[in-house]
């Protein structure tokens, strides 16, 4: 089982990368259209985890199943490579853009991406009906969903360092597909060595001569706490790649060492805490304190990424190998982002426990688990991403996340200790006092994002020690500064690079842009400009009197207020 589930997270990244790849294409790379991508994929997940065990009879075999659902993901994969390019300019041609242009664009993605993704979502609740809801049972439980996220590290670095590279999106999607249907072959050759499968009427415990579980809270508590962790950690996704991509470059490969990175650090956590939950008889307690943990975490990543990654010592020489680049930046990644992400990791399998009863059914137990996880995943990523970081900036945006990771965990733990009935009065104030001030103290060091960061990126400790800020924001979708030097020249910075200057030279080149066309063309009447930048070669384009139109496209309104 472990090796279905290996396979079965190796493809479903591998098509989440060139899924992301064929979507830009239709429906851009905007912000919002990111969000659409997004909102599409993980809402499948959660329907998927959510209907799926309320919709299918108990009577059948869950490796039969399994099968049927790798197979149907492994279909609709080669599908939507072919559908894809088909739809590219309906959107355009349709409705053109604006608001129903988007409307239209979250229609062709959801028509696309929900059928695979809710059938991916499925896959462990179907094989969760073949567990108990025992410790043995939601320890195992664990270490499949750690399998599944350790494949999925395989399948991230295996697209996006060799697959796509290397070969191309037909060749990556075809051998994803491939993986699909061995898993299945297998699940089904499985199936029918294990039939005939008993349809249990009562649900009994294997607890394999453990102590059993001790239910300590209250599944609604469970649920909300799976939710917040699932919400901390796709927020502090978008806010750690914004940050880290300033340092690597918003390319793929940032977000693919990101992706692994954050990958890894949930299989190892998933494993520990399956671990946990063998050995320790109250895992509701442990979920608390990794909650509470993570409020340490947090600001102990904005730290690294703050001030120690960005003058971390690199031998030039080395980095001029691509292997040697790699391995760099993949430990500077996990230095900053590993502890908080093995939290994570832990909190499912915890949670599962803290959740579980011995009359319960399991698919529907892990279903409604992983709904909320994904449920609050979802609204992690769109308010972080839309609207948290736009408007507080990336500092206050984790320490929205420290604080709420801290909610979650005093709670889980107040309610715990309520149902154990072993804590004293005073006993109880003074944690929950301590917890409370812990809290408070790792929200107030959170660090700031430096402006020289944003400005110059990896850069900084070589540029940014003369210049003074006149100008520093983060929007949706990039971060934008202006600085100047003593002498007076000024720098436009975006995403962490100087895009722009008053120096002469640079001045010269942003005129000549415009210049070139309209002195090249017979009779200009209009200009499309790609770019706002600094507004040097709009305002160049001003000059023209035959010029009666200039049409100028941006994605990130911040460029326009800082050149202003």
């Amino acid at each position: 089982m472990l090796l279905f589930f290996l396979g079965s997270g190796c493809s479903a990244l591998i098509y989440e990368v060139i899924w992301y790849e064929l979507l830009r294409q239709v429906v851009g790379a905007s912000s919002i259209s990111m969000a659409i991508v997004l909102t599409s994929f993980m809402g499948g997940l959660f329907l998927g985890s959510w209907g799926f065990s309320r919709l299918i009879m108990p009577r059948y075999h869950p490796l039969l199943i399994y099968a049927v659902l790798e197979l149907g993901i492994g279909l609709f994969g080669l599908l939507i490579l072919v559908l894809l390019p088909s739809v590219r300019l309906l959107y355009v041609s349709v409705v053109g853009y604006g608001t129903a242009g988007i409307l239209l664009r979250a229609v062709v993605c959801l028509i696309c991406l929900l059928p695979p993704t809710i059938m991916m979502g499925a896959t462990l609740p179907a094989v969760a009906r073949w567990m108990s809801a025992s410790r043995i049972g939601i320890s195992r439980l664990g270490f499949l969903y750690m399998a599944n996220t350790l494949g999925a590290v395989g399948g991230t670095l295996l697209a996006g360092f060799y697959l796509l590279p290397t070969y191309d999106m037909v060749t990556a999607t075809q051998f994803a597909a491939t993986v699909n249907i061995l898993v299945a072959v297998f699940a089904i050759v499985l199936a029918w060595r294990t039939l005939p499968f008993p349809v249990p009427q009562t649900l009994t415990a294997d607890t394999g001569g453990l102590q059993p579980l001790v239910i300590e809270l209250p599944k609604f508590i469970v649920y909300g706490a799976i939710a917040v962790s699932g919400l901390t950690a796709l927020g502090a996704q978008v806010v750690w790649t914004r940050l880290m991509s300033l340092m690597l470059g918003a390319t793929v490969y940032t977000f693919t060492i990101i992706l692994a990175v954050f990958l890894t650090g949930l299989a190892v956590g998933s494993s520990i805490g399956s671990y946990f939950v063998r050995v320790n008889s109250r895992p509701a307690l442990l979920f608390g304190w990794s909650q509470l943990a993570l409020a340490g975490a947090v600001p102990l990543a904005a730290f690294a990424i703050s001030q120690i990654l960005p003058f971390w010592i690199l031998d030039p020489i080395s980095l001029q190998d691509p292997g040697a680049k790699f391995g760099h930046d993949l430990i500077r990644t996990g230095a900053a982002i590993l502890p908080a992400t093995i939290l994570w990791g832990a909190s499912f399998p915890l949670a599962l426990a803290s959740a579980a009863e011995h009359t319960d059914e399991p698919g529907r137990l892990v279903g409604s688990i992983y709904a909320s996880n994904t449920l609050g995943a979802i609204v992690g990523a769109l308010a972080f991403s839309l609207v948290i970081i736009p408007w507080l900036g990336t500092q206050q945006a984790q320490q929205a996340l420290t604080l709420l990771a801290g909610i979650s965990g005093i709670t889980i733990l107040i309610a715990a200790s309520s149902r154990l009935g072993r804590i004293s009065y005073y006993s109880a104030t003074a944690i929950l006092v301590s917890s409370v001030s812990f809290v408070a103290l790792m929200v107030t060091l959170v660090s700031p994002t430096e402006s020289r960061l944003i400005g110059f990126g990896h850069e900084l400790y070589k540029w940014a020690w003369e210049n003074r800020f006149d100008y520093v924001d983060e929007g949706r979708v990039s971060s934008v500064a202006v600085s100047r030097l003593p002498n007076g020249y000024r720098y436009f910075h975006v995403g962490g690079k100087i895009v722009a200057s008053s120096e002469p030279v640079d001045m010269r080149l942003q005129r000549m842009l415009a210049h070139l066309p309209a002195l090249l063309h017979p009779d200009p009447k209009s200009v499309l400009i790609v770019g706002f930048g600094a507004g040097v070669t709009a305002g160049s384009f001003v000059r023209y009197p035959g010029i009666e139109r200039i049409v100028i496209c941006e994605i990130e309104s911040r460029v326009t207020e800082a050149a202003g």
